[in-house]
């Protein structure tokens, strides 16, 4: 597992990228755009499992603008990763309730149950270039 580098430090993380020859990418939760170059180092592109519903709660804070809007309901979400913010399309989701009594690390934590599971059955999927 890699984390996201700061700008300054992008050069040296593409070259670890490189190195490592990736198939496809795998991201859950990053703060930048990923640049094209990054994306063009795996020759089935990314995924990202992203911890709101979209398109609806593209971009940062997403969580916390789905509580702030009231919404019963959200999502983890798998979809392609592009050179805009949570722009590439959606293909799967896994939906989650909002109970009256959920705060925001409550929601988190049921997303990243849900996140889990739809990652476990997809898996095999984006490996095989299907999803």
């Amino acid at each position: 597992m890699l984390v996201q580098p700061t700008r300054k430090a992008l050069a040296p993380f593409l070259d670890q990228i490189r190195a490592l020859r990736p198939d496809v990418l795998f991201v859950w939760s990053y703060t930048m755009l990923l640049p094209a170059e990054l994306l063009s180092l795996a020759p089935r592109g990314g995924v990202n499992l992203h911890g709101a519903s979209l398109p609806q709660y593209r971009g940062g804070h997403a969580l916390n603008w789905t509580l702030i809007n009231g919404e019963r309901e959200t999502a983890a979400t798998l979809h392609v990763i592009d050179e805009g913010v949570d722009t590439g399309p959606v293909f799967a989701e896994r939906r989650v309730p909002i109970d009256d009594d959920d705060d925001i690390t409550r929601v988190h934590h049921k997303l990243v149950d849900a996140g889990g599971a739809l990652l476990r059955e997809w898996w095999p999927r984006i490996e095989r270039g299907e999803a």
